[in-house]
Formats: C-alpha cells, sequence, structure tokens
C-alpha cells in the first residue's frame, strides 16, 4: 500500500547517532574526552558510549556528571562466557564467512590484534545493533581501536578515530596495523600538525587524506583569568606520573633553586607508576618542604591552583619506550587562567 503524505511535508529525517567506543569511561585523566562529548551533546548529537573496561580509578571530574549520553560496559573477560562467545563467533561466520576470515588473518599477523578483541568485535556490532548507532567514534588507536576495525570489517558499521600520543610515537606501536586503521576509517583525528606529519612520513601506506588535525579545546568559562593575588614562588603542575612528563627534573630543578637560595614550594598532582620514584627522589634531596605530591584531584581544584600559582611547568622528556606528549590539554588550560 502507498502512503500518501497529505501535508506535503517531508518525512521528519533519521537521527543521526554517533556510539564512543573507549577503553575506560569515565577517566579522569581524559578531560579532553568528557569535554568533546559536552560540546557534541550541546550541538544536539545523538549519543551513546560503550567501554571496553569499566573506571577503577576512583575519582571523576565533575564534568563527567554533565554527560547526557549513557554509558554502556563489555565484559571484560571471556569466563563463563565461553560457550556465547563461540555462539556468536559461529553466527558471524556463517553470516559473513570472506569477512570473517579476513578479520582471522588480521589477528594472525598482527600480535597487538587479539582473539578476545574478535570477540568483543561481535559484542560491538549486537551493541550497534541495539542502539541504532549509525557510525563509532574512538579515541587512541590501540585496542579499542582494533576492535573497531574488526566490528567494520565483520559488520560494516563505519568509524573513525582521535590519535593522541602515545597510540603514535611508542616504539611497539604496530605501525602497519595503524595505518590499516587509518585507511579503514572514514576520516582520523590528530591533535597537532607535528603529529599528522610524523604518521604520514612513517606509518607504511597510510592514506595522507584520511589524517585531519583539530586541536583540543577547553571551557573558556571555566578557565579564564581572574584578579587574585598569586601565591609568590609557587609553582603547580598535573599530570600521570610517568616517565614521559618528566617530573623527576622538576624536582631536581627545585632542589637546585633551593641550593641557590630560592625557595620554591612545588605541587604534583596526578598518579601513576612513577611515584615512589619522586618520592624517593623528594626525601633524598630533603624535599619534602618544597614538593608536595598531591595524587588525583579533581578539575575544581585543578582551577584553583591555577588561579593561585606564580607558574605552571610541564617539563616533558621523550620517554625510554619512544613515548612523548603532543599537546597537553592542561597547558591550554594554563594559559587561559593566565597562569605562566
Amino acid at each position: 500500500m502507498k502512503v500518501v503524505n497529505l501535508n506535503n511535508e517531508a518525512p521528519a529525517p533519521k537521527a543521526f547517532r554517533i556510539g564512543y567506543l573507549l577503553k575506560m569511561y569515565p577517566r579522569v585523566t581524559q578531560t579532553f574526552v568528557t569535554n568533546e562529548i559536552l560540546e557534541l551533546e550541546r550541538q544536539g548529537a545523538d549519543l551513546s558510549i560503550l567501554s571496553l573496561r569499566l573506571p577503577n580509578e576512583g575519582l571523576f571530574h565533575e564534568s563527567a556528571s554533565r554527560v547526557n549520553a549513557r554509558a554502556h560496559y563489555l565484559p571484560e573477560t571471556h569466563h563463563g562466557r565461553l560457550r556465547q562467545i563461540g555462539q556468536a563467533q559461529w553466527k558471524l561466520w556463517r553470516k559473513k564467512p570472506g569477512a570473517y576470515r579476513r578479520c582471522l588473518r588480521l589477528v594472525r599477523r598482527h600480535e597487538s590484534a587479539t582473539w578476545f578483541q574478535l570477540a568483543q568485535a561481535a559484542y560491538v556490532l549486537r551493541w550497534v545493533k541495539k542502539h541504532r548507532i549509525d557510525h563509532l567514534h574512538v579515541h587512541f588507536g590501540t585496542e579499542e581501536a582494533t576492535v573497531a576495525l574488526l566490528a567494520h570489517m565483520l559488520g560494516g558499521v563505519s568509524f573513525s578515530m582521535t590519535l593522541h600520543a602515545f597510540d603514535i610515537f611508542r616504539d611497539n606501536v604496530d605501525r602497519p596495523l595503524l595505518a590499516k586503521k587509518i585507511n579503514a576509517s572514514r576520516f582520523t583525528v590528530t591533535v597537532s600538525e607535528y603529529n599528522r606529519r610524523f604518521m604520514v612520513e612513517n606509518l607504511p601506506g597510510v592514506n595522507a587524506d584520511k589524517i585531519r588535525v583539530n586541536y583540543n579545546g577547553i571551557d573558556l568559562e571555566q578557565f579564564a583569568p581572574t584578579e587574585e593575588t598569586r601565591e609568590e614562588l609557587s609553582v603547580f603542575t598535573v599530570g600521570r606520573l610517568i616517565e614521559k612528563k618528566g617530573f623527576i627534573h622538576l624536582v631536581r630543578a627545585v632542589a637546585k633553586l633551593r641550593d641557590a637560595g630560592v625557595n620554591v614550594k612545588c605541587a604534583i598532582a596526578g598518579d601513576g607508576r612513577e611515584e615512589k620514584k619522586l618520592r624517593k627522589a623528594i626525601e633524598k634531596a630533603s624535599l619534602q618542604s618544597e614538593v608536595v605530591l598531591l595524587g588525583g584531584v579533581t578539575q575544581a581544584e585543578v582551577r584553583e591552583r591555577l588561579r593561585k600559582a606564580q607558574c605552571f611547568v610541564l617539563p616533558c622528556i621523550h620517554a625510554k619506550d619512544g613515548n612523548v606528549d603532543a599537546l597537553p590539554t592542561v597547558l591550554l588550560e594554563s594559559l587561559a587562567a593566565g597562569c605562566p
């Protein structure tokens, strides 16, 4: 039967639904992801979130509470689900044997691609169908991007990526596989022109036209200069306590300043595997009165300290594994807050 539109009005267009596929959500060190989701929602985008892992950091920024999109979580292990996983894989094999064989070849050829990620791709396809997702977006080119690629190969759902730093520069990055992910993506965003140039020059066979530069944005209502008096000789920094952030050099610099008669007070916010190394360096240099490790802090505390500190320092270095920082969002936040 033919349906006649008596009002001569065009039917309302179908809402385009975007699914965010993330390794862990929410995550205290990834405010840029939350900022992006909030801005898309402000523009009216219809979003849903799928995370490979449950959050385990015990601290969330208040911005995450303003996100309307519901977060869903994949099973983190195959224990107790072998039969279910096997049935899902069999269905995929029967439905698209050619695509499934291509996925098997990819998993065999690349050590960073795993059988479990192939199982996760089946979960993703089921989630995409259930929630009527039209497109997936992934932050970071690591395991979540591999799952998105496999889901794309199996079910045809399009995906895009945002690539940052450790997923590009580390020595253990599977560059041929990363090039395949970029080439299969609808588009790939990275956060600086330096990143784009590095990938074009170092990823074999990559389609340079797929890579676009889009710098991280920040909320200028949250981070703005104030007339508050700054605390003299106070230094603030925040980041994961890992090698590439270079915080050990900041501790040593404070020691040199103290020995030169300049009594700096330094606050370092963040958690990470180098915490014990930093505490040991602080104790060895007798800097307990000059340097304090704050642990994880909220965005509100970051803003407060940026308003009061005389300067912000982020002494990033090239880590031994090749990891470097690209454009840390906190540098933008410190400048927006008027903290040199």
